[in-house]
């Protein structure tokens, strides 16, 4: 694949400043955030989770926009919490092992953290079960097929992994989410084609905790 001189420079610069503006911010009209709020649709009045939230930019960007949402935020690490807006009730705690009941959120979502979690199933487990049923979830993380360029200048974090649709899809599936998956870019303007993967899912009624 070609990559003119003046993108590959451009690429550069933006991989090596782009952790510290996304660990706090992100735009109104990024991908990942268009995708939740498509998925969701209204979430005023909504009991909405933000599993792996750290610093919290997208529950800053959903509160902005929803302004009677129930936003919830769960990390484990306990400084990027600090850093939250005010408004969401934030909990420290492990994404294996979320501190919520059963059935007790309309709608779950998680970007860019499974990547950092040596098991994944046990977190997509919890995420279904603390899910109401028919409530959405919908996952974001890197794209094992993205270009080749843009694996190279941003597969950072030595432990960090990259998906494929179909793991995580099975997963939800086993675990009663109706579920479909579809590749977002970084933003509008990215030149990071294709660079995440969404699975988005609805849960099934009939669905119990411990039946597969």
């Amino acid at each position: 694949m070609f990559i003119p001189k003046q993108e590959k420079k451009t690429t550069k610069r933006c991989a090596h400043n782009i952790d510290l503006f996304y660990q706090f911010f992100i735009e109104s009209n990024d991908a990942r955030v268009n995708a939740i709020v498509s998925f969701f649709g209204d979430m005023n009045g909504k009991k909405v989770l933000d599993v792996g939230c750290g610093a919290g930019r997208f529950p800053r960007v959903l509160k902005n926009r929803f302004k009677k949402i129930n936003l919830y935020g769960l990390d484990i690490a306990e400084k990027k919490l600090r850093y939250c807006p005010r408004g969401i009730r934030i909990v420290c705690g492990s994404m294996r092992h979320i501190c919520y009941p059963d059935n007790y959120f309309d709608s779950v979502y998680c970007v860019e953290a499974l990547e950092y979690v040596r098991t994944i199933e046990e977190p997509i487990k919890e995420m279904v079960r603390v899910l109401k049923p028919l409530g959405k979830i919908i996952i974001i993380d890197k794209n094992r097929d993205a270009p080749a360029h843009v694996r190279k200048l941003l597969k950072a974090d030595p432990w960090g992994r990259w998906f494929r649709p179909k793991g995580i899809m099975g997963l939800l599936e086993k675990c009663g989410i109706r579920a479909f998956s579809k590749i977002l870019p970084y933003d509008k303007r990215s030149i990071f084609h294709n660079l995440f993967i969404a699975w988005e899912g609805v849960k099934v009624a009939s669905w119990k905790q411990g039946k597969n």
